[in-house]
């Protein structure tokens, strides 16, 4: 992250696949769910890798039910948490977690408020947060400004966190210690708004910026030093 260049080759996943939500510890990167196969299926598979290592994904066990969990997924540095997500003909509010350094299946850790998928998913070391999403079972078409949190530590259903500055889903999140920012996604319309909340404190999204750009489902990530990420 501290330079500048191409990617590099590291290795590859068990099978080519989409819509799959990414977390990480310091050490472990974690591939959550896909969406794969001739034709295409939901599967539950999570997959590790080892960061400092180059090689493919191993299995590491199951989510507890069979969705997409997308970019609704964020970690503290011993536990990985997967909410909400895409399940065959619905949508799901189920929240998984996983300890990190361990393999195994997913363990139930509670519910989000409103069953939704494409949540952008965000965390520090203490607290988790699902912020937006969208339901869209024929003939509903859902889109929520919902911010949920939980206390990663504990178990138990998310507590409403206050409402994200416009109702979308697909965004991508980024986080430091203290701040989570939410950007891009649809509305239905494709939108290049970011908008922020204060992870420590309950209340609603301000307004961050915007992209340069408007766009669907970006990928987002920060350094542990406090830089917000880009899109």
């Amino acid at each position: 992250m501290a330079s500048e260049g191409n990617a590099i080759e590291f290795g590859n996943l068990l099978v080519p696949k989409g819509y799959s939500g990414g977390l990480s510890s310091s050490t472990r990167g974690i591939i959550a769910s896909d969406y794969s196969g001739s034709p295409a299926t939901a599967k539950n598979v999570i997959e590790y890798v080892q960061m400092n290592t180059l090689g493919s994904a191993l299995d590491c066990g199951d989510l507890t039910q069979v969705r997409l969990t997308a970019s609704s997924t964020f970690a503290s540095p011993t536990r990985g948490v997967m909410g909400g997500g895409w399940v065959p003909g619905n949508r799901s509010e189920i929240i998984d977690y996983i300890t990190i350094a361990s393999t195994g299946d997913a363990v139930d850790f509670g519910d989000l408020t409103v069953k939704r998928s494409a949540c952008a998913g965000g965390s520090n070391a203490t607290r988790g947060v699902f912020m937006g999403g969208y339901f869209n079972v024929s003939p509903v078409l859902q889109h929520y400004n919902t911010i949920d949190y939980i206390t990663i530590a504990t178990t138990g259903n998310a507590t409403n966190f206050g409402d994200r500055t416009f109702a979308g889903a697909y965004a991508g999140g980024a986080t430091s210690q203290t701040r989570m920012i939410a950007g891009l996604g649809f509305t239905p319309t494709l939108t290049n708004i970011i908008d922020f909340i204060e992870i420590a404190t309950a209340g609603n999204a301000q307004d961050f910026g915007d992209a340069s750009i408007t766009g669907n489902a970006p990928g987002a990530c920060s350094d542990s030093h406090g830089g917000l990420g880009g899109f």
